[in-house]
């Protein structure tokens, strides 16, 4: 189970995104909070526990002040199309949250490192991993 985490350094991060935002309320319901993942920008796909794409499913990139759900602000959102594809682009270099939500589903919660090349993150997506709302389950993130 990977979970999420999302630092951001900029007050407006996201550039001319030509996707359709959506508002959420930050969340972690996460037990274990693993090691943040790397990408240079955010590219991903929802799907649920059959591989099959989850569209509007609401992502959203939160920053990370401190420990209270109050310490998160949203700074960029955007809901998945028709085939569970979403992207952000041009966010700065930091450590971020995506938190992901949609109905019957687990909140995700995910940390993610921005960087710069040399130091890798190119040609990553990030693969949400949907799953349905149950005791003891959350959906999770990962490299795909």
């Amino acid at each position: 189970m990977v979970l999420g985490l999302i630092v951001l350094t900029m007050a407006s991060p996201v550039i001319g995104q030509e996707q359709v935002a959506c508002t959420l309320e930050y969340a972690n319901q996460n037990m274990i909070d693993y090691g943040p993942l790397s990408f240079r920008s955010i590219t991903g796909r929802a799907v649920d526990p059959f591989d099959v794409p989850v569209p509007q499913v609401c992502v959203a990139i939160f920053t990370d002040k401190g420990l209270a759900d109050k310490d998160h602000r949203q700074v960029a959102s955007v809901l998945t199309d028709e085939s569970g594809y979403f992207h952000f682009l041009r966010l700065q270099p930091g450590q971020y949250r995506v938190v992901a939500k949609y109905d019957g589903f687990g909140v995700l919660n995910v940390k993610v490192n921005i960087v710069r090349w040399p130091r890798g993150g190119s040609g990553r997506r990030l693969a949400l991993h949907m799953r349905p709302r149950a005791i003891d389950v959350t959906s999770y993130a990962g490299y795909k």
